[in-house]
């Protein structure tokens, strides 16, 4: 059976490439296991310095796998954290995965992101796309809710509530142009060009400290979730004088100085 979940290491940076461009790099319940089983793990990955996720074939991700869903209705996934709050494979918790680690998370979307496929869209820091891609929301022209992993908390802050709303209330799809033109994602590349693009963004983030990058992500998901200035302020206070008392700081300083690249 292929994996449907495929990893390639290249130096610091991580590919994660959804693997069943049959059906579209739909979320099966066993590619959702593995999403939550890589994302987990780069917790602790302390090699992995930036992510690049896409999908391979003609898709990015199609959402839910509804044809699996209708032949095996015992395959479920569970619903947010298991018994005594603990994290599980479940939809949600692949969202909260990928915002709990500490790697910046590229998606390259080359093609359509439906759905679930919006929503990993979504959740990753800087979203770049082909002229391929599309992007919509799958479930409310299902019946059920637009809102769905994480959609609602991130889709207002990525384009505004307007155009948030219309996405997550109609179901239309999105062209790239117009996903440039909103916001939801920051450039627009020819097809056989977006790997590169993935790669030039990756390799500018290295030219930062480890720890610099990390810190910054962190920053920025509980910035997010603070609606106090006072308080905002603190937290990059605290955060940048962690990072002087390494003496990265003063390492980039000294580089500038010297005209040359700094030794993190």
């Amino acid at each position: 059976m292929t994996d449907p979940l495929n990893i390639e290491r290249g130096g610091p940076i991580m590919r994660v490439t959804l693997n069943r461009p049959n059906r579209m790099n739909a979320l099966s319940v066993r590619l959702v296991e593995e999403l939550w089983d890589t994302f987990r793990a780069l917790e602790d990955d302390l090699t992995t310095r930036v992510v690049v996720l896409t999908g391979r074939g003609r898709a990015f991700c199609a959402g839910l796998d509804f044809k699996e869903r209708l032949e095996h209705p015992e395959k479920r996934f569970p619903r947010g954290l298991g018994r005594d709050g603990v994290p599980e494979a479940s939809l949600a918790g692949i969202i909260r995965a990928m915002r709990r680690c500490p790697q910046p998370i590229i998606a390259a979307v080359n093609g359509p992101a439906f759905g679930g496929g919006l929503a990993l869209a979504a959740a990753a820091d800087i979203r770049l796309a082909s002229t391929l891609a599309t992007f919509g929301n799958a479930f409310i022209a299902r019946g059920a809710s637009g809102c769905e992993m994480g959609l609602s908390f991130f889709l207002p802050k990525i384009v505004g509530l307007s155009h948030a709303s219309e996405v997550l209330y109609t179901g239309d799809p999105v062209t790239a142009d117009r996903a440039k033109e909103i916001n939801l994602v920051s450039s627009v590349s020819m097809p056989a060009a977006l790997d590169q693009a993935a790669q030039d963004l990756a390799d500018r983030m290295l030219k930062s400290s480890e720890l610099g990058l990390r810190k910054t992500k962190e920053t920025l998901n509980r910035a997010l979730q603070i609606n106090d200035l006072d308080a905002v302020l603190e937290l990059e206070d605290r955060t940048q004088g962690l990072c002087i008392d390494e003496g990265l700081f003063a390492e980039g300083l000294k580089a500038f100085q010297d005209a040359r690249k700094p030794a993190y």
